[in-house]
């Protein structure tokens, strides 16, 4: 069996006149049965069974003179024999009315391809196949395979027989609702909890494109009580998108529960694949997914998982986009491509934090997970197992979040993590805190003096004997470390690496402690990491994230500016992590002086010297999109700078909006047509994905909208071709054009800040 990977695409190509390429590879593809009807073991060898037979023998027949060093093409009048074989074939199968399972499948799949084939034969005279004609007769092939295959497993029904030809995925499926029925929380750290006894579904958020004639205008769609079905009726490629913390791995975890608990319906098999391990080793991504069926279920072949592929019933889980280190994400992102290329009947569902605009990722749509609502936390509230000891704990909780709560702290109750943090913090703290460092703080604070939530708070006695204070620190320099290095989990080992090389031990002179003793107290004690598939993961990544920010907030000042330049170099991965927004939190002042002013200072000193606000341009926003019309791409023009882009944000200098841009041909890099469904549905698509059978029937669909994007540096090169578009740039009341004296502005501000208010010492302190 191949690997399916980066450079072995495997090639089911259009076939011209004078060759055809790989059908032969279409015939080894035998189906394998989703599931076996009883009515079906009574269908009888007769004239639909001979008929099928008939049909398979002429396919074999035109398949041996298609093959790579085939001297001839099959002849007009054999694939005018295999043309009516396969019309009394569906006639034939029609005939059985009273078809249930793989026989009434296969004739319904068979009778469609049936009409796709009729369309050849009208449209073309000449020698066949042609044009996608080759991706027809494959289909038709597979499904044929597909059937004689079950057939002869109901005439061959020895326990040999069926153990080497059905995989056994129904072992897989309960192993894996074995695996993912139960989870450890933050709250219940000491034994798995099931899933569905506390677990609140997120809405999630979909943006149409609605007929505007002021350009691109939008309307927002809100999916409730998601499911798998609900989920593929927008795409079959779909990115979950949310902050950290709102509930991205649970919604996968629940997508794939979902699946299994209707698999007898939808007959999709899920699979769970957490990106945090993808690296250097993985050879190839169909290695990677296959890997974690075998996890669960050893008995799966290659070959069995690649017949489900192929047949498009699979359910791809991919969790934590974000996680995959800045090293790998190209290597991902071509591994992807070519496993949606091969497979592209499968439902791909990945999540991530926001992650850029996910541009590489063309085919799929972006739907952002909505946070709670305030009755979604009051059900959470109400499913948690909180110290039923005191229950009036969590009752008095829910009454504040019901009065006051809600309206003054929703950024946090909006968030199911940080909703359960506020749980657990509430019996010591009368106050919530509004920033979200001293959150944390305070989190930290409530698990190092509770046990679990079922138990009543008591002074904690470590293993390492630290006190917490001196177990922060030792942390806070651990998770900064690991966080460098984009480690968001680790094996024993690594961990020790970490901890051996502490510099707060140093200082602490710390000579007892040790890894172990330190990494049960994270587990056990703190619940701060835990142990899971021999490696050692944080309980979430804000903690890393705040501990992080904690470490670089005490640093010398000097060393603020390197730290600045570590996040302006991996800015590819800072997309909705929170680490230096709370270490700005921290020391707002310091971060301006060490860090914003030196970056900014820089930036203008290059703009004077060079070009101006063109070099501003073309180093912030050297590319820029916009689109006109109904489009279902979603435009976000962010500069390409981790610094200067917070400080943006910071000072809200708004969105880039070029939709008023002329329209020019050679931009354009994508056209949107309306088509209508098969149940006359009006959708909505890109014209490249118009199908030729669409166009025969309805004629080619007129062009409602255009997406553009171009280089700045590059229609600067042609200033006649581009002339409009360059007054749109460079007029005084273009965003841009704003944002560069408005951050100027503001770098001035800055400078000033530094400048001695008086020229005495107590002058300072008015």
């Amino acid at each position: 069996m191949s690997k399916r990977g980066v450079g072995n695409v495997d090639n089911h190509a259009n076939v011209g006149n004078q060759t055809i390429i790989n059908i032969q590879n279409m015939t080894g593809n035998i189906g394998t049965p989703d599931k076996k009807s009883e009515s079906v073991n009574t269908v009888a060898l007769g004239a639909f069974d001979q008929q099928v037979n008939d049909l398979d023998g002429i396919m074999k027949g035109i398949v041996d003179t298609l093959g790579k060093d085939a001297t001839r093409q099959a002849s007009k009048d054999e694939w005018q024999e295999f043309y009516l074989a396969l019309q009394d074939t569906v006639r034939y199968g029609r005939a059985q009315s009273d078809a249930t399972g793989e026989l009434k499948t296969f004739v319904n799949n068979i009778t469609s391809l049936y009409k796709d084939w009729e369309e050849i034969m009208i449209r073309r005279s000449d020698n066949l196949p042609v044009d996608n004609a080759a991706d027809v007769f494959g289909r038709i092939i597979k499904e044929t395979d597909s059937y004689l295959f079950f057939r002869n497993v109901l005439n061959e029904p020895t326990e040999l027989n069926a153990a080497k030809s059905k995989p056994n995925f129904e072992l897989y499926l309960k192993k894996a609702k074995e695996k993912y029925s139960t989870i450890k929380t933050l709250l219940y750290s000491d034994q798995p909890k099931p899933f569905y006894d506390f677990y609140v579904c997120n809405d999630i958020e979909r943006r149409i494109p609605v007929p505007s004639k002021f350009g691109s205008s939008y309307r927002i769609a809100t999916i409730g009580n998601v499911t798998v079905k609900s989920l593929t009726e927008c795409s079959l490629f779909v990115i979950l998108a949310g902050t950290g913390g709102l509930g991205k791995s649970m919604m996968m975890r629940h997508l794939l529960l979902n699946s299994i608990e209707n698999y007898t319906e939808m007959l999709i098999i899920p699979v769970f694949i957490p990106l945090k391990d993808f690296d250097e080793n993985v050879e190839s991504l169909f290695d990677y997914v296959f890997s974690k069926i075998t996890s669960l279920c050893g008995s799966i072949t290659e070959e069995q998982f690649d017949e489900v592929l192929e047949k498009g019933k699979c359910l791809l889980l991919f969790d934590g986009l974000d996680e995959i280190g800045s090293t790998y994400a190209k290597q991902f992102e071509r591994e992807l491509e070519t496993f949606t290329d091969i497979y592209p009947e499968n439902c791909f569902v990945i999540s991530s934090r926001p992650y850029q605009t996910f541009i590489s990722y063309s085919r799929f749509t972006v739907l952002q997970l909505k946070p709670f609502s305030k009755q979604q936390a009051l059900m959470l509230i109400d499913n948690l197992e909180f110290r039923p000891d005191e229950p009036i704990i969590k009752e008095k909780f829910r009454t504040a979040l019901n009065e006051s709560l809600y309206s003054t702290h929703y950024t946090f109750i909006q968030n199911p993590l940080l909703l359960t943090i506020m749980l657990l913090t509430f019996e010591q703290y009368a106050e919530v805190p509004s920033k979200m460092h001293l959150f944390y703080r305070e989190a930290f604070a409530a698990l190092s003096v509770k046990h679990d939530a079922s138990k009543g708070a008591y002074k904690r006695t470590l293993k390492t004997g630290l006190t917490a204070d001196k177990f922060a620190d030792y942390f806070a320099e651990l998770c900064s470390r690991s966080y460098h290095d984009e480690k968001f989990e680790m094996t024993e080992d690594e961990f020790s690496k970490y901890y051996n090389v502490l510099k707060e031990r140093e200082k602490a002179n710390d000579r007892t402690t040790t890894a172990s003793d330190y990494l049960y107290d994270l587990c056990s004690n703190m619940c701060l990491m835990y142990f899971e598939s021999g490696k050692y993961h944080f309980t979430h990544r804000s903690f890393q994230e705040y501990f992080c920010a904690l470490y670089f907030s005490k640093q010398k000042d000097k060393n603020l500016e390197s730290i600045g330049d570590f996040f302006e170099n991996r800015h590819s991965r800072m997309y909705g992590d929170k680490t230096f927004n709370m270490l700005y939190d921290m020391i707002p002042d310091k971060v301006e002086e060490y860090i914003f002013l030196p970056y900014l200072t820089s930036l203008y000193e290059r703009c004077d010297n060079e070009e101006g606000y063109w070099t501003f341009l073309e180093t912030l926003y050297p590319s820029l999109c916009y689109e006109k019309g109904e489009t279902d791409d979603f435009i976000s023009n962010d500069p390409q700078s981790y610094i200067y882009n917070f400080i943006k944000q910071l000072n809200w200098y708004g969105s880039v909006d070029c939709n008023n841009f002329p329209h020019y041909d050679s931009l354009v890099t994508a056209e949107y047509v309306h088509v209508t469904d098969e149940d006359e549905s009006d959708k909505l698509i890109n014209k490249e994905d118009v199908g030729w059978d669409y166009e025969h029937e309805y004629g080619t669909p007129d062009t409602v909208g255009w997406s553009y994007e171009f280089e700045v540096k590059s229609v600067r090169k042609d200033p006649i071709e581009y002339a409009e578009l360059l007054k749109c740039l460079d007029n005084e009341s273009f965003r841009l054009k704003e944002e560069y004296d408005q951050m100027r502005e503001y770098l001035e501000k800055l400078r000033d800040k530094q400048t001695p208010s008086g020229d005495s010492l107590f002058d300072l302190f008015n």
